[in-house]
């Protein structure tokens, strides 16, 4: 990277970030104008532009607290190099002296310091020269792509990322770990029920996880009840061994009434107000849906349906 020497530029013809102007609200930026006029009314140390574009490289606060000051003419530290070095640049100066979280940052820099196989070595198309004994010959300067500088070890990237950050190497990994997650994307909840390969309004599913849930906890209580009542089973005798069964019984009946599928007689269509097996809910209990003895009601995808007027119809086909 070649750095030149400081000049004195209008903050007008600098190339800034497209955020520039939300950071002129931010209070730790406003608290930093306020502290040029201790240092001649410029900041305490300039800008980092590209050489030639005048493209903002480092300072986006510092230049927005100039805008926020009136000042018209910065002075800045003109740098060249390549994308990379530059990224790198931008990325240091970020975690040293940005607010706020620097997970994505700290991220990157370790991804600099140390690429994936990928990005070291380039995928290579196949139709490449193979010589007689099926060994490539120099691929990749025949395709023409760069093999890239090989990879460093993953605890000395750590180590030279902590160094240039001001971090430790642990604080360094668990940002790339939070950052990592925090680009994964959220795995879909599986429904409550069965949804018979059927899209399901939220509502419903939403009424179904209540009572699934408030069953599935009075079970529990239930289960935890029979096994207390069983330690005194030998001390009333017949009359607690009765107690036993009922609770038994009941938490029998809370697991039939369980929340079980989507109502296979009227699958959540509009005809569901006035269907008497799910009693306008849309969903069934386990108890309804294992009492289903015709196989065309359980039927998904384009052969699912329904009986109206005991005509069966298509599901694409019925009418509110």
């Amino acid at each position: 990277m070649i750095r030149h020497p400081h000049r004195t530029v209008l903050v007008a013809s600098l190339r800034l970030p497209g955020d520039i102007e939300q950071r002129r609200k931010k209070q730790h930026v406003i608290e930093l104008g306020n502290s040029f006029d201790a240092s001649g009314g410029q900041p305490a140390e300039s800008p980092i532009v590209e050489h030639h574009t005048l493209r903002l490289i480092a300072g986006c606060d510092r230049v927005a607290a100039c805008l926020n000051k009136g000042i018209k003419a910065i002075i800045v530290l003109p740098v060249e190099g390549s994308p990379e070095e530059l990224e790198r640049l931008a990325l240091v100066e970020n975690v040293r002296r940005r607010h706020g979280g620097h997970d994505h940052e700290l991220a990157r820099l370790l991804e600099l310091e140390h690429p994936s196989p990928e990005q070291t070595f380039p995928a290579i198309e196949d139709d490449v020269p193979w010589d007689s004994s099926g060994v490539a010959y120099n691929t990749r300067a025949m395709v023409g792509r760069p093999v890239g500088r090989p990879s460093e070890g993953k605890s000395e990237a750590l180590e030279a990322v902590a160094a240039v950050a001001g971090r430790t190497p642990e604080a360094v990994r668990r940002a790339e770990y939070r950052d990592r997650k925090a680009s994964e994307p959220e795995p879909k909840a599986e429904p409550c029920i069965d949804t018979l390969g059927m899209d399901v309004p939220e509502a419903v599913l939403a009424d179904a996880a209540v009572w699934k849930r408030f069953l599935g906890d009075l079970r529990a209580t239930l289960v935890r009840a029979q096994s207390s009542v069983t330690e005194f089973a030998g001390i009333h005798g017949n009359a607690v061994l009765r107690i036993k069964e009922g609770v038994h019984e009941s938490s029998a009946l809370a697991g039939m009434l369980m929340p079980a599928s989507v109502c296979p007689y009227c699958k959540c269509t509009k005809l569901k107000h006035g269907c008497p097996a799910c009693h306008k809910r849309g969903w069934v209990s386990a108890s309804v849906r294992s009492s289903v003895t015709d196989k065309k009601l359980l039927a998904t995808g384009a052969n699912a349906g329904i009986y109206v007027d005991g005509k069966w119809v298509a599901l694409k086909d019925v009418k509110p």
